[in-house]
């Protein structure tokens, strides 16, 4: 199995790695998937720009909020890639709808969601073969995760 960390933070990038090579170096089980080598890389930069070859099927991790948006940041960069008519708001309902139907419209932070996709004509199965979302939220609602800055007159 493969495991590919993406962020546009070349900080967090390199937290990343140090924290792979300390896990390598440290518990050795802790790189395996089952009996399966457990391979882990990092990369700095967007989503459109992630060069990945493969002949198996992807899946993409979604950490977005509970109730399935995906209107803003890394999310919506997802929608836009799972949208075979070219358009993230195709991807950002057909999450909430799914949501709605097979999760009563919300699923808890740390539960874990599947969420297949029937687009062949997306960039998402085009480009990346990938065929799903594991939907694993890690807020209720939609929030800014960023500094804020506070002024003081």
């Amino acid at each position: 199995m493969r495991i590919v960390l993406l962020d546009a933070s070349a900080h967090i990038c390199r937290l990343w790695k140090a924290e792979v090579a300390r896990l390598k170096n440290e518990v050795a089980d802790a790189m395996r998937w089952g009996d399966d080598k457990l391979e882990v890389s990092i990369f700095n930069g967007d989503l459109e720009n992630l060069e990945l070859r493969t002949d198996k099927e992807t899946v993409f991790f979604s950490p977005g909020n509970s109730f399935g948006g995906m209107a803003g940041g890394y999310d919506r960069a997802l929608a836009h890639l799972f949208s075979d008519a070219g358009d993230w708001k195709t991807t950002d309902q057909y999450v909430k709808n799914w949501i709605l139907e097979y999760s009563h419209g919300y699923s808890a932070p740390g539960t874990a969601r599947l969420i297949r996709f029937s687009r062949p004509d997306s960039p998402a199965w085009r480009k990346y073969r990938a065929s799903a979302i594991l939907h694993v939220p890690t807020m209720r609602t939609p929030e800014f995760l960023g500094r804020r800055r506070t002024c003081l007159s």
